[in-house]
């Protein structure tokens, strides 16, 4: 029995583990790396994330991880603008997006809460 890359002690290699493809791990590799510069020194530096083409988040939601990986994997853009960031995936997306310094997906989140905002009706203020 095949033991899924994503474990409670979660990897960021979906399923790199899964297959004994070494272009499988590359490709994760290379995705992850051009989506933040935190993956890329990671997977660069000869750590041990490098060295054993495993990142664990002991600490993360296997089921998180595969939304936030849906919208930094290029192989799955026609797939990604339906899986966008919205008001349903935001608020588990957004510490991801924050702990891995990735800028783009910070300020999508920010239009979306901000577009979010401006659609709830104006709250009267009384100051007496």
């Amino acid at each position: 029995m095949r033991q899924s890359a994503l474990s409670p002690r979660m990897s960021s290699l979906p399923s790199a583990a899964a297959r004994p493809c070494r272009s499988s791990t590359a490709t994760y590799k290379i995705n992850l790396s051009f989506a933040a510069e935190y993956f890329d020194t990671m997977l660069s530096a000869g750590m041990a994330e490098d060295t054993m083409s495993r990142i664990e988040f002991p600490d993360k939601d296997p089921e998180t991880w595969k939304e936030f990986y849906k919208l930094i994997d290029p192989g799955q853009v026609a797939r990604a603008k339906k899986h966008a960031i919205t008001m349903d995936n935001v608020r588990l997306l957004l510490p991801w997006f924050h702990e891995f310094h990735m800028m783009e997906y910070l300020d999508e989140c920010d239009d979306v809460i901000n577009g979010y905002l401006e659609c709830l009706p104006a709250v009267k203020v009384s100051t007496g």
